[in-house]
Parts: C-alpha cells; sequence; structure tokens
C-alpha cells in the first residue's frame, strides 16, 4: 500500500499486489504490481474508488540513505490505456 497525505486537499490509498521484487547496484529496492484499488478521501469527505476496475501496474522504489542521512521513495504507475 502507498499512502500520500495532502495537508489541504485530503489523503490518496493506492493498494497494490506485489509480483517482483529487485535490487539494483546501488542498494534501491523496487517492487512492483499491478494496484487492486486506488480509495481517496477529500479532506472532511468520506472515501471513495477511483478509477475502480482499473488494474494498471504500479512502482515503488526504495531509495539508499543519501548524504543528508535521509532516505527517499520513488512511486510511479502505468497509464492503462497504454
Amino acid at each position: 500500500m502507498v499512502q500520500h497525505v495532502f495537508e489541504k486537499t485530503g489523503t490518496i490509498r493506492a493498494e497494490f499486489d506485489v509480483d517482483c521484487l529487485t535490487v539494483d547496484g546501488n542498494g534501491a529496492i523496487t517492487v512492483t504490481g499491478p494496484i487492486s484499488q486506488t480509495v481517496v478521501t477529500p479532506l472532511g469527505g468520506e472515501p471513495y474508488l477511483f478509477e475502480e476496475g482499473q488494474h494498471p501496474e504500479a512502482g515503488l522504489t526504495f531509495y539508499p540513505t543519501d548524504e543528508q542521512h535521509q532516505r527517499r521513495v520513488g512511486w510511479n504507475r502505468t497509464n492503462p490505456q497504454m
């Protein structure tokens, strides 16, 4: 599950089924798989399913600690029409 919390607009939560895990030469770990559902909760509102029935491929990459001792996470998904 990947969740983005936006202070002024609400929360987006994408749940996906991991089908692949890789580690590159620099130590970045990437997991990929299809999104099972995306739930949007507007600030002060009720949650609802976004793009119900669509299951695009998603990727989540955990990067090694940088010079400031902080970790980054990258997130991407494919266009379901392509």
